[in-house]
């Protein structure tokens, strides 16, 4: 965006020169052709808008925290209940199926057979 100026005077510039001076016309043409595009991309581009949707954290002993954006305030809640909320959400957010089954079956093994802390 800081450069659409620049590309503004290059258009300028190849487009008061494309009939005075004497060369390949058509490339000159084609040239600026492509600033304009690259100068509409950039137009194109809306700012950044920040929208906070909550924050959820794992806090250990099987409970967790959260703060989640709810119609027009927060809601806060912590507990057994949330952190079923934050296993959901954390499995929603695994890229495939074979990731999630992966991630499943992990908590399944630690569940049974305790976290593996040893080093070898």
């Amino acid at each position: 965006m800081a450069k659409s100026e620049a590309i503004e005077q290059q258009i300028h510039d190849l487009s008061s020169s494309l009939n005075l001076k004497p060369g390949d016309a058509a490339a000159v043409a084609k040239e600026i052709e492509s600033h304009e595009k690259q100068l509409r991309r950039i137009k194109d581009i809306k700012p950044f808008h920040y929208t906070h949707q909550g924050s959820l954290a794992y806090i250990g002993s099987e409970r967790a925290v959260a703060d989640v954006s709810w119609l027009n305030g927060n809601f806060a809640t912590g507990g057994g209940l949330t952190y079923l909320f934050w296993r959901s959400a954390y499995l929603s957010m695994c890229f495939s199926t074979r990731n999630r089954v992966l991630v499943v079956l992990d908590w399944l093994k630690s569940k049974a057979f305790g976290r593996d802390v040893s080093r070898e």
